[in-house]
């Protein structure tokens, strides 16, 4: 009897651990089969759609905002915007940068442009000048791109105390802080949109681009949590979180710096980019960008943290074999 009971016993456990692996493995199907509804949408909704309906940017208001405006993305973007018919506040550390990109655009497509020079790892007092110059005009969107990356992978014992703040003042107030001052007016005109430059790197933690990652996690968290709350008064907020794209900040290795059908130039990516704006609230801004963030973004934190570190190890080799041979 006692040897029959135990076997009920043994078997019941059994079942009971058969069952709850079988529900872990569903839960677990479900959430990729849900992340694979979400690729599919987004691919069709911000990236074929797009090309045979177009819609205006200017419904968001007449000035957009571009942050970090004067290279790469940032670039690319104000031009994109100009292009469609912005008028354009431009903010960036170099007035001579702004006067000549500022004059490219009135030039190119007659935008009316106001320059702002501010070096944002000055800290607070930069954001005065900017607040003067923006009063009274019409922001229906704001660019929050400006963003500064280590010269190239590295432990964090050595990155520079100014590489540090550089990180946290450049990549993480202003985002919240130009939000800050811009919202009341898109509230009260019930439109509006802020789009909020993050990275794929945010999808779990970076070893060698730590800090980078962690503020790039910070926009993320930050832009996600300002959608819900501003979406009931007309706002849109956006996240985008590319992958690698070709600009000077990436040129410290060709494996990144190369243009090629995973890693974007900047005009190819702003123009994929703002054409989600408008369609979706979080994106990577380039279709193969999507198909990376789902496979990636499936993977176990662990194999991410693994698969990233043995990049930017690579990386890094690169980047000092072009130092040594430069």
């Amino acid at each position: 009897m006692s040897s029959y009971a135990g076997a009920l016993v043994g078997t019941g456990s059994y079942i009971t651990v058969k069952n709850a692996l079988a529900a872990i493995g569903a839960i677990t199907s479900l959430k990729i089969l849900i992340k694979f509804i979400r690729f599919v949408y987004s691919l069709i909704r911000g990236h074929f759609l797009p090309r045979f309906t177009r819609t205006s940017v200017l419904q968001h208001g007449k000035w957009a905002v571009v942050t970090g405006c004067t290279d790469g993305v940032g670039r690319a973007y104000a031009r994109e915007l100009a292009r469609r018919g912005c008028s354009m506040v431009l903010i960036s550390r170099s007035q001579q940068k702004l006067d000549d990109f500022a004059g490219e655009l009135r030039h190119e497509f007659g935008s009316e442009v106001v320059t702002v020079a501010a070096d944002f790892s000055q800290g607070r007092q930069v954001y005065g000048p900017i607040e003067e110059k923006t009063r009274g005009l019409d922001i229906g969107i704001l660019v929050n791109n400006v963003g500064v990356m280590l010269p190239y992978p590295m432990r964090h014992a050595d990155v520079s105390e100014e590489d540090v703040w550089r990180h946290v003042l450049v990549n993480v107030a202003p985002a919240a802080a130009l939000s800050r001052l811009v919202l009341p007016g898109m509230v009260a005109r019930g439109r509006g949109a802020v789009v909020n430059i993050s990275s794929s790197s945010a999808i779990g933690p970076m070893p060698h681009m730590n800090i980078y990652s962690a503020s790039k996690k910070f926009l993320e968290y930050f832009s996600r949590a300002l959608a819900a709350e501003y979406r009931p008064y007309g706002v849109t907020v956006q996240t985008v979180m590319p992958f690698y794209i070709a600009t000077n900040m990436t040129s410290y290795s060709d494996k990144i710096g190369r243009a090629n059908l995973f890693v974007p130039d900047a005009p190819t990516f702003a123009d994929s980019c703002v054409r989600t704006l408008g369609r979706l609230e979080s994106t990577t801004g380039y279709w193969t960008h999507e198909l990376q963030y789902f496979v990636c973004s499936n993977v176990p934190s662990w194999l991410w943290m693994s698969l990233g570190e043995e990049l930017q190890k690579e990386l890094r080799r690169d980047a000092i074999g072009k130092q040594k041979s430069s």
